[in-house]
């Protein structure tokens, strides 16, 4: 199995959730499905049919000519890993993980102390070869953790490890009843609360620091499970959820779209916006509003989203876009395709196709 080409790389300073990056550190995630915070958010692998956060198909759909963009005087991009990600995760003081994708195989990689670091996986994880049934996350321990399931004779399998002391360990004790053998995994950790653990058809943990809650599992293993500020949130094709007390509670009208929703962004006033990469478009629903708005996007294939509307990036087979001021602006190389952004303080993190790539203030 070849060694992946690493591009030259400083050292990045991030916070990510499991579930997406939002307002404060949050967990997220890939194709797409690569993770983002609060403040930063990150996102969990979507399980296709039991998949993970969004992982995206390598299919990008057609589409119109994307319009011609000015390129960013507030960011400058630089390629810090080169090899197609599956997954990316970022983590406390700048630290990042990624699932790459080497041939058939996936093959887990940890950005710590200015150095990327191959942690290859066991037998018979190894021959994981959808990387949409698996994400990667850092633990509040900052150890990375390994979350979904493989297929065995074309039953699932759960997967929960936690890398230590050179090497990946079984740790299902620290997900308590939802530790069955065949239990389909999904949801995002991280440092920053909550972390959301999902097992199909059974029952979502809710893990803060305040304790841990049991809420059923009503979502599909397709959805992508984010936290923003504090709260866990998941996006599916029927709409936005909110973790709360009992369950998974609708946010405003049911879904505009109807092609899969790939990523998401949820503001501190619960402003939403949904990327829809198979129409092209970014639905937005404002605080309190009863209605989607349509947005046509700036990039083709539209996977991941993040940001208030004065200052959103939008990440695509198209490239990655800012928006500053009245117009969208091309931050990077068209060429990379990206289907996940983390956000983390004034740096933006992006992974996909192209690798991972991180933009910081051009000053």
């Amino acid at each position: 199995m070849r060694t992946p080409k690493l591009a030259p790389t400083r050292a990045c300073v991030a916070a990510v959730l499991l579930i997406a990056c939002g307002g404060t550190p949050s967990q997220e995630a890939a194709r797409p499905p690569i993770a983002t915070h609060a403040g930063t958010s990150t996102s969990a692998p979507n399980a296709p049919s039991a998949s993970a956060p969004a992982p995206i198909d390598s299919a990008e759909p057609t589409a119109p000519p994307a319009p011609t963009l000015g390129s960013s005087t507030a960011f400058s991009a630089t390629r810090i890993f080169e090899q197609e990600v599956a997954f990316l995760i970022t983590g406390e003081q700048g630290r990042l993980a990624v699932l790459a994708k080497e041939g058939a195989a996936t093959v887990p990689h940890r950005f710590e102390a200015g150095a990327w670091k191959r942690l290859d996986l066991p037998e018979p994880h190894r021959n994981i070869t959808d990387p949409r049934k698996l994400g990667i996350y850092f633990g509040r321990d900052n150890r990375p953790r390994l979350m979904g399931y493989r297929l065995e004779n074309n039953a699932p399998k759960m997967v929960y490890l936690r890398h230590r002391d050179g090497k990946w360990q079984d740790q299902r004790s620290e997900i308590g009843a939802l530790a069955s053998e065949s239990a389909v995994l999904f949801g995002v950790l991280g440092e920053a609360d909550p972390e959301v653990v999902c097992s199909d058809g059974h029952t979502c943990l809710i893990k803060s620091r305040k304790g841990w809650k049991e809420i059923p599992s009503t979502l599909p293993t397709t959805a992508v499970v984010r936290a923003f500020g504090l709260k866990g949130y998941a996006v599916t094709a029927e709409g936005v959820f909110r973790a709360d007390e009992k369950g998974f509670t609708k946010l405003g009208p049911p879904a505009a779209w109807k092609g899969p929703a790939t990523g998401f962004w949820v503001g501190p006033d619960e402003t939403i916006a949904v990327a829809v990469p198979s129409e092209n478009t970014i639905y937005v629903l404002d605080a309190g509003g009863n209605a989607w708005r349509a947005e046509t996007s700036p990039v083709t294939s539209p996977f991941d989203v993040a940001g208030p509307a004065a200052s959103r990036w939008i990440a695509g087979g198209g490239g990655l876009v800012h928006r500053e001021g009245d117009a969208y602006r091309r931050v990077g190389d068209p060429s990379w395709s990206l289907d996940r952004i983390i956000v983390v303080g004034n740096e933006v993190f992006a992974g996909g196709r192209a690798g991972v790539v991180v933009a910081k203030p051009a000053n």
